[in-house]
């Protein structure tokens, strides 16, 4: 974090990091509880005795301070980074995912990360998943420059992808197509007007208003096999936006050892930095990628790629047919109007 973000962040939230009460002239100032919070963030559960020490800070001061700031970052981060639900802004979403990853109509890509804990007491199995080991579930969707428009933290790790995304209200609105969420009226794609969509892996339902890709069996055709490498193509960005979160914020790549409930506060704070540092940050997060006839990335230009998580055992919602019938069109339309170069090596065609 540069120290101009720093200064930026430090003025928004300032004012809730003051006492209320006049407290002892050798306190801990307002300055110093954000930066221990930021390097705690920074270096993990591990780091958090090292940064108190260098702060002169007790372990009990130490607990208060991170989950109090932690919660007051978050809240005032979401009143500016996170995108409000409009027309406007959803139809920017789904220019960017057209011009960078050449997918029409796509509002953001969906996908869950399994957060490591440490056992809570009497939990029982409840926060144990098919990773086998511990864990709160953070359900986000990312735009095409790895920016988080929606995160849900908190559920238990013995919880699907799916069954956390249909019970928050964000899932429920795009599952049921209600107008909640304000989105921009269908759009033709190869002649046939098409409502915007998600995309998301095969753990999530077939809809008109997600997309997934075709099963894993070997009976794939040439058609299905493109357009599953032009969906994973574009749903990496939110696998992208998890692997820049937790490089950036050191604490997201070890066990946490306290509490799901502070564990939720602090990855939210993680993401509502994460979104902040993006959109201040380096030409990458705003610029369109450009690639060469093989599909590699032109020289200059940034990407992370990361293995896309298996999610193996998750129940799968059954594919409804207007939802079927728009990825028949997709498909169509990757095969003869909207070609890559590479898209027939990249996918495998036999």
């Amino acid at each position: 974090m540069e120290e101009e973000h720093f200064e930026e962040l430090f003025q928004k939230v300032k004012h809730r990091l003051e006492p209320k009460r006049c407290t002892r002239p050798d306190g801990i100032s307002p300055k110093h509880r954000l930066a221990y919070t930021l390097e705690y963030l920074a270096g993990g559960p591990f780091f958090e005795r090292y940064a108190a020490s260098n702060y002169r800070i007790s372990k009990a001061s130490s607990c208060h301070i991170i989950r109090e700031t932690c919660q007051i970052i978050y809240e005032e981060l979401a009143k500016t980074e996170f995108m409000a639900y409009t027309k406007e802004n959803w139809s920017t979403v789904a220019d960017d995912f057209e011009q960078k990853w050449n997918m029409p109509n796509c509002l953001g890509s969906l996908d869950g990360k399994h957060v490591r804990i440490k056992c809570p007491s009497n939990a029982g199995s409840l926060y144990y998943n098919y990773k086998r080991y511990h864990s709160i579930i953070l359900m986000a969707a990312s735009d095409a420059n790895y920016r988080f428009t929606y995160i849900d933290v908190g559920s238990p790790g013995a919880d699907g992808d799916v069954n956390v995304f249909s019970r928050t209200e964000f899932g429920k609105n795009i599952l049921e197509d209600t107008p909640l969420l304000d989105l921009p009226p269908n759009a033709p794609i190869n002649g046939d007007d098409m409502p915007y969509f998600f995309i998301g892996d095969d753990a999530f339902p077939l809809t008109p208003r997600i997309m997934k890709p075709y099963g894993t069996a070997n009976t794939l055709t040439n058609d299905q096999r493109i357009f599953n490498y032009r969906l994973s193509r574009a749903r990496r960005t939110v696998e992208n936006a998890f692997g820049i979160l937790t490089m950036r914020w050191g604490c997201l790549r070890s066990e946490f050892l306290c509490t799901p409930e502070k564990v939720k506060i602090i990855v939210a704070a993680c993401c509502a930095l994460h979104n902040f540092l993006l959109n201040r940050g380096p030409a990458y997060s705003k610029a369109a990628d450009r690639y060469d006839e093989k599909g590699n990335l032109v020289e200059g230009e940034w990407r992370t790629y990361q293995q896309m998580d298996s999610i193996n055992g998750q129940k799968r919602g059954r594919p409804q047919e207007t939802g079927a019938y728009i990825r028949r069109k997709l498909t169509e339309y990757f095969k003869n109007i909207n070609i890559l170069p590479f898209q027939y090596e990249r996918a495998n065609c036999i």
